[in-house]
């Protein structure tokens, strides 16, 4: 049965941006994407709204001889990377062990570009994952401003984004880059960081 298209929120920082060819609305691209609940947290308000479930395997049962990679505590496995995959949209993440009895993992905020399908610096791919192809239904360029909240209890010490603080402009290409600059004085947050954000729909 063909599955119906697929549009997931993308986004591309200033460590994939500058490898990745130029595209515009309309194009069609390939990336390798990733996910955490963390860039869950952070991303919410990038695609408001924005969730979906999708389908989990491990490794070794997409690919003969794959083996699986756990993260550990304490020399106990906690974690397994798996892959989640929907209509043509394959995700690299990670979920807590034992495997959730459904098979299936919520993904919310937007999805991360580990590496574009073909780097233009002609270097090798790293992703585990195999690319997700799809047509460029919308790009937007978002400033947020990074730092510590203001709420933030004493000693805390990490940095993130601030709620309220982005800076949203429409393209019909891509940029050349993005960037990371300081915020000026008496601005919200220590800096502004830049991130291109992709409407991509897969045809499934």
């Amino acid at each position: 049965m063909t599955q119906r298209p697929l549009t997931v929120p993308i986004v591309l920082k200033s460590d994939v941006l500058p490898y990745t060819a130029p595209f515009h609305l309309d194009s069609q691209i390939g990336v390798h994407l990733s996910w955490t609940p963390t860039l869950g947290r952070w991303w919410r308000n990038l695609a408001e709204g924005w969730h979906l479930t999708m389908p989990i395997r491990l490794h070794s049962e997409i690919s003969a001889g794959a083996r699986d990679t756990y993260i550990t505590q304490g020399g106990t496995p906690v974690a397994v990377d798996v892959v989640a995959e929907l209509a043509g949209v394959n995700v690299a993440t990670n979920v807590d062990l034992p495997l959730p009895a459904s098979r299936r993992i919520e993904l919310s905020g937007a999805l991360n570009v580990l590496e574009p399908e073909d780097r233009t610096d002609g270097r090798r791919i790293q992703a585990r994952v195999l690319p997700t192809i799809g047509r460029v239904d919308r790009i937007r360029m978002i400033s947020v401003a990074t730092g510590i909240p203001a709420d933030a209890p004493d000693g805390w010490i990490a940095s993130q984004y601030l709620p309220g603080t982005a800076r949203e402009y429409e393209l019909r290409r891509s940029p050349t880059g993005v960037y990371t600059y300081p915020t000026a004085e008496g601005y919200d947050g220590d800096y502004r960081e830049e991130l291109l954000v992709v409407d991509l729909t897969c045809a499934g």
